[in-house]
């Protein structure tokens, strides 16, 4: 219902040649492919550079007992334990930013 209001209002406003050319490019099939190409490739491009781009992984694990483990009246297993450690996959150093290319 929206669209077809909007399009009885559209179509009520002359058109200068310039909007006509312009509105004709941004709704053709092809061009709208053409975009649609364009914004695959440049995912696929980020897509292939991540692997070269440093990172810092981290995992945390907690666990909650409902009292101390004791054995020979000592604790070997405390109620609460924390752990957490960093992952990093190769040395964190700084590395250039990638070069945009030419359009």
């Amino acid at each position: 219902m929206n669209t077809a209001l909007l399009l009885l209002t559209l179509a009520s406003q002359p058109l200068r040649f310039e909007e006509a050319v312009q509105r004709a490019l941004e709704n053709h099939p092809s061009m709208q492919l053409g975009r649609a190409d364009v914004a695959r490739a440049e995912a696929q491009l980020e897509q292939a550079r991540a692997p070269s781009l440093p990172y810092l992984g981290a995992n945390a694990i907690g666990t909650q007992l409902d009292g101390d483990r004791i054995l020979n009246d000592r604790v070997i297993m405390g109620a609460t334990q924390l752990s957490a450690n960093p992952r990093p996959p190769r040395p964190l150093s700084p590395c250039p930013s990638p070069r945009r290319l030419p359009a």
